[in-house]
């Protein structure tokens, strides 16, 4: 009796034994796969640029028409691996402070744009801060083709006052942060005439739940502080082990791209709700505020003449909100201060990115006289009579 309850016993665990070794082997194999998947995936859908060799020279010299290959290779290093990010209160980070051929920041937090006007401004200019993430600030590009620079340019020659434009664009940057900001300066007592925020593609990437870029870092660095005299070392590194897994992060993947297929609406309304604590700011400080939604290669640009369609893989999904907020402005106008630039780039076959979602100076100058002729158009920029010519 003895010896076959033993012989059942060894049998269940046999196949108990197989089956638990065969489910590690599994979970080894599909980790093992996901690794090298995560690695081609995250590669290619990173801003991959024309020096990375992804591009023949003759794309590279439509992207970059004055540029020589030297120039470009210093141009995309000063703009993604030579500036680390900056802590500071409030908004997290901040681009640091840099001094380069093609890419300068200056100490009080702005980029520096082609005949840059003087800090603190001066009050008999008409001064623009311009806010946005990395495609406000033109990654990609030298600080004279940015948004910014060719913004002023083209108020300046429609106009005879003095407009001074400053670009405090920041990578990553999204509308929350960007309100935040404008919020710093004003109660530094840098107060513009007109505060012009350029947003839309920020958002689906990680701000839909509304939290920077980097608050998943700091909440596992002050969560591994919390418990690290509570918890034994083997503990927390079991955790993080356990984290990294590649079955794991998919997971997070998967729910966040569900997210971003079903939150176009509270994204919207998100957006919405800060544009108008905005304008209340903006308000109290007698600021003009504009909004612009930006224009990105999912909408209304003919993908195929994109330099970087195979590296297109977006891991957040945009078309869908685009054509949300397309449909809602339409039925309820959200105000004069709101500027639809997302279809500038229609029926132009060209390239107009210089990676994935950065913009080409043909796109940024594009994009800032469009900007320019509605704000003109709305009798947005409202001169003040000490102005100079």
């Amino acid at each position: 009796m003895l010896f076959d309850t033993f012989k059942r016993f060894k049998r269940f665990y046999t196949k108990v034994a197989v089956l638990f070794l065969h489910t590690l082997i599994i979970l080894a194999l599909c980790n093992i796969m996901l690794f090298f998947a995560y690695k081609i995936f995250f590669r290619s859908a990173e801003s991959n640029t024309p020096v990375d060799g992804k591009c023949s020279r003759h794309i590279i010299k439509k992207i970059y028409p004055d540029f020589t290959e030297e120039e470009v290779k210093a141009l995309i290093k000063e703009t993604w691996r030579e500036r680390p990010f900056e802590y500071e209160s409030f908004t997290q980070f901040k681009e640091r402070p840099y001094k380069g051929r093609f890419v300068n920041i200056d100490k009080n937090g702005f980029r520096v744009s082609k005949n840059q006007g003087p800090w603190p401004p001066n009050r008999d200019s008409y001064n623009i801060f311009i806010f946005g993430g990395s495609t406000a600030f033109c990654y990609g590009l030298p600080d004279d083709q940015t948004i910014a620079s060719y913004l002023q340019e083209a108020l300046s020659a429609t106009t005879a006052y003095d407009i001074r434009v400053y670009n405090f664009a920041r990578g990553f940057y999204y509308i929350s942060q960007e309100r935040v900001f404008f919020e710093q300066l004003l109660s530094a007592g840098f107060v513009p005439d007109m505060a012009l925020f350029i947003d839309g593609l920020n958002g689906s990437s990680g701000a839909f739940d509304d939290q920077p870029f980097f608050s998943e870092r700091l909440r596992h660095f002050m969560d591994h502080s919390f418990h690290a005299a509570h918890e034994p070392d083997v503990c927390k590194n079991m955790t993080a082990y356990f984290n990294a897994l590649p079955l794991v992060q998919l997971k997070h993947i998967a729910f966040l791209r569900k997210d971003a297929r079903i939150s176009s609406a509270n994204e919207i309304k998100k957006y919405f709700s800060n544009i108008n604590i905005i304008r209340a700011a903006a308000a109290a400080y007698s600021v003009q505020p504009v909004f612009v939604w930006q224009p990105i290669p999912e909408y209304k640009y003919d993908l195929e003449c994109h330099p970087f369609l195979n590296d297109n893989l977006f891991r957040y999904p945009q078309k869908h909100k685009y054509q949300y907020l397309f449909k809602l402005q339409k039925e309820r106008p959200p105000g004069n201060d709101f500027l639809w630039c997302a279809d500038i780039q229609k029926g132009i076959c060209e390239p107009l990115y210089v990676d994935r979602i950065h913009y080409t100076a043909k796109m940024t100058k594009l994009l800032s006289e469009a900007i320019a002729k509605m704000m003109f158009e709305r009798n947005l920029i409202r001169l003040k009579k000490e102005s100079v010519s």
